[in-house]
């Protein structure tokens, strides 16, 4: 019942499907946002290589598709490793809603964040951060509370130590930093939004983290999935001014029990040995490393018919 209810989502949408084909759903953010542009390469790669039928189907965020997928409504979707842990435990934004099912595929590719001051400000690490006014609450997205919290301890500052201005989603807090009613927000690297806050304000600035052992601690007490990575300037990393290190977690391709084996170790294989066509259809998966596919995500687990194709290709078990 589940695939004829798949099916029929699809063929409600306008999608033809060939009956040779496997049909897989695939859900994601918004479409535009990343999670969504992610899903859509692999879908492109699924259709072209995999002999799938593959579609994506968006929505306002994981809170929606993630239960479908957990009772086989969806077949795979992208989510981010805090998101992932959160759907699993019943935490968070899945606060009394275990998402047991879950399984994972494939790890993206890292994903770096960080929060963005104007040029000018005498702010250079997240310690000066105290005292500022930053947007808060994410009553729509979140997942960037605990992501704001664990960024704030690295500098040794707490909620108590900023002036808190309620936002619904980060969209919403590029805009008033843009405005001036805010002196920072959090963004991921690259995003249009922090384009835009950079034209609005005559130039933004990336705040480095603290980078001491203690400082990282502090960072992973709050976030566990969080690490820290160094990002180098480029022409697309609006805010970078100098090498510096940053807030990353991993961007993660996830499935259920629900999937079969035989479709997800088909679509592990083709996203293996086809980096080139994933970076080719969404220029930011050039940073998919198909040698790094698999890791340790307690308490995540993966999916048996991608661990069975991680076997093969010698990944099995994650070094780390």
């Amino acid at each position: 019942m589940k695939r004829i209810a798949a099916l029929s989502a699809i063929a409600a949408l306008g999608w033809t499907v060939s009956a040779a084909a496997q049909v897989v759903a695939f859900g994601s953010g918004p479409a535009g946002n990343f999670n969504y542009s992610a899903a859509a390469a692999i879908a492109q790669l699924a259709n072209n290589k995999a002999g799938m039928q593959a579609r994506v189907q968006p929505f306002g965020g994981s809170s929606t598709y993630v239960p479908m997928m957990d009772r086989g409504e969806l077949d795979f979707a992208t989510l981010n490793a805090i998101e992932m842990t959160s759907a699993l435990t019943g935490a968070d934004t899945f606060e009394g809603r275990k998402n047991e099912n879950l399984r994972v595929v494939s790890v993206l590719l890292p994903f770096p964040a960080a929060f963005f001051v104007r040029k000018d400000a005498a702010v250079r690490t997240m310690a000066d951060l105290k005292g500022k006014t930053l947007p808060g609450g994410y009553a729509s997205q979140t997942t960037l509370i605990p992501l704001t919290t664990a960024m704030l301890a690295n500098g040794g500052v707490t909620w108590n130590d900023v002036k808190m201005v309620p936002v619904p989603n980060n969209g919403k807090a590029a805009d008033d930093f843009a405005t001036g009613r805010l002196d920072g927000f959090m963004f991921a690297f690259g995003a249009g939004k922090v384009k835009e806050a950079d034209a609005a304000v005559g130039g933004v600035r990336a705040v480095p983290l603290v980078n001491t052992p203690e400082a990282i601690a502090a960072m992973q007490k709050v976030v566990p999935q969080s690490y820290p990575v160094t990002i180098q300037p480029a022409p697309h990393l609006t805010g970078v001014m100098e090498p510096g290190t940053f807030m990353a977690y991993d961007l993660l391709w996830v499935t259920s029990t629900n999937t079969s084996e035989e479709i997800v170790y088909k679509l592990t294989k083709v996203m293996h040995d086809n980096p080139d066509a994933l970076a080719a259809s969404f220029a930011s998966l050039r940073e998919f490393a198909p040698g790094k596919m698999a890791k340790k995500l307690d308490p995540a687990q993966f999916h048996p018919g991608a661990v069975k194709f991680y076997r093969e290709a010698g990944q099995w078990p994650p070094k780390g």
